[in-house]
């Protein structure tokens, strides 16, 4: 089991005062304060400043902060070997060509582009093998009008206004787009931003 110690000391790092750490850790304040001075008992150094407004570390308390997260990161490194022994499972690291993975190995891009599909942007990437994955679920004649000022369907586009703000790119062997549509959610007529968001569900084989 990890100290007790070590894990209040970084809670209270992390909260930012032993009132909000014992909150969290569900300990009384006495205790969170005890475990303090166990640690500064332990290392003979003062953790923290004298100072009761706010909490700074000595350099002798940065030092043990910086070695209390590593010591937890090996920690939870160990859990996790230990839990995935027990499964058989194992952590594969996979290496590619640069020039394969860009044909072969299923990519996603999506993006705020904030322009028309007839921006120069969009024809680079169409170029380079992406497909616009709203275009491929409904057709280029589908209505792509994302932009609405909050305002909704209500909004008369002007021109040069934006027209499709946020896109969807799939690129590479075996990935599809099964659908793609427009969020036009709303509360009490009141939208989240000033475009519609876009959604696609993606398959990869």
């Amino acid at each position: 089991m990890f100290d007790a110690k070590i894990e209040t000391l970084l809670e209270v790092i992390s909260a930012g005062s032993y009132t909000r750490a014992a909150q969290r850790l569900s300990l009384t304040q006495p205790a969170v304060s005890h475990h303090m001075r166990q640690l500064e008992q332990e290392f003979g150094i003062h953790i923290f400043y004298k100072d009761k407004k706010e909490l700074r570390l000595t350099p002798e308390g940065e030092i043990l902060v910086k070695y209390a997260r590593r010591a937890l990161a090996v920690y939870r490194n160990a859990r996790q070997a230990i839990e995935d022994s027990r499964i058989c499972m194992s952590h594969i690291g996979v290496g590619i060509t640069h020039t394969v993975g860009e044909s072969c190995v299923p990519q996603v891009l999506a993006g705020d582009f904030n322009s028309r599909p007839s921006n120069p942007v969009a024809g680079v990437l169409a170029g380079a093998g992406w497909v616009d994955a709203f275009v491929e679920a409904n057709g280029e004649d589908a209505e792509q009008m994302s932009f609405h000022r909050f305002e909704g369907d209500a909004y008369k586009p002007k021109k040069g206004t934006p027209g499709r703000i946020d896109y969807i790119f799939l690129k590479g062997t075996g990935i599809r787009v099964v659908s793609s549509a427009l969020v036009k959610d709303c509360v009490g007529g009141k939208y989240p931003s000033d475009h519609y968001f876009l959604t696609a569900d993606i398959v990869i084989e």
